[in-house]
């Protein structure tokens, strides 16, 4: 008997051996590749003044507006951004026309969200960070199915930004997959894009979430992960779920991507 048991143990060692390997393995990440994730994690993960729990399990931490990620990026070392900047323009015209059964879906953060002079930040794990190098291994060798609409390409057309309604829906993605409904401004290889985005690769689940995606030549970047990308609102934050709608109706929003023509920068409003 005391053999039988000496030999189950061994097993089960080997087996939580063989299951610890075959992580990494799947992971595909060395003792090098975990420790400069946990040193990217505390570099993007700044102290907290106050932290939300969302229903849906997220947590945000309520960041000093001057120590969000976005200020360790070099060349905003000596920026002149502040928490009550808004743009000097005024917002592209929205179209008043839309279905009685439709309504915003008040997306934001509970109890107001996040204190004045600070902003929300979702909390990285380490997973997110794994996740994001499959996302862009898979996003480069992907097979996309679109429909949109664009602008007549005329050189005497100056268009200083772009809008949309649209509806929020939670579409069926397998998990190797994902599905968008945005707004993208685009100059050459260059471009943004702003709306809802379904994608268990990027997110770890199939929840319909508030995105922005940057990319610049072979480089793109999400959310508050691209540098340069200032948050100034206290209670709608990146990656945020949007709501199930009641019975009977559905759920739109308005994202806009707006150029403020005085100082060359871009604004995210929804």
């Amino acid at each position: 008997m005391k053999t039988t048991r000496i030999h189950l143990s061994v097993i089960q060692l080997l087996i939580a051996i063989m299951v610890y390997l075959n992580h990494d393995e799947v992971e595909g990440l060395s003792k090098k590749d975990h420790e400069a994730l946990e040193r990217q994690l505390k570099l993007l993960n700044k102290p907290a003044v106050k932290t939300i729990k969302t229903e849906y399990g997220d947590i945000y931490d309520c960041v000093d507006f001057y120590q969000q990620p976005a200020f360790d990026y070099p060349l905003l070392k000596n920026h002149t951004y502040h928490p009550q900047m808004k743009p000097s323009l005024s917002l592209l015209k929205r179209n008043k026309k839309s279905s009685t059964s439709n309504s915003s879906s008040k997306i934001g953060l509970k109890d107001g969200g996040c204190p004045m002079g600070t902003v929300p930040i979702r909390r990285t794990t380490k997973e997110d960070l794994i996740r994001e190098r499959r996302f862009n291994a898979s996003y480069a060798g992907g097979v996309f199915h679109f429909a949109l609409e664009q602008t007549i390409n005329d050189p005497n057309l100056k268009i200083s930004g772009a809008g949309t309604t649209s509806s929020i829906y939670n579409p069926k993605v397998l998990p190797n997959q994902w599905s968008s409904s945005i707004v993208k401004v685009q100059n050459g290889r260059d471009q943004i894009q702003a709306g809802w985005r379904v994608d268990p690769i990027l997110y770890g689940d199939t929840r319909t979430r508030f995105f922005s995606l940057f990319k610049a030549g072979t480089t793109q970047c999400f959310n508050t992960r691209c540098p340069g990308f200032v948050i100034v609102n206290t209670q709608i934050p990146l990656d945020m779920v949007f709501p199930n709608p009641p019975p009977g109706r559905k759920f739109q929003e308005t994202f806009f991507i707006q150029r403020d023509l005085k100082n060359g920068r871009w604004w995210l409003r929804s």
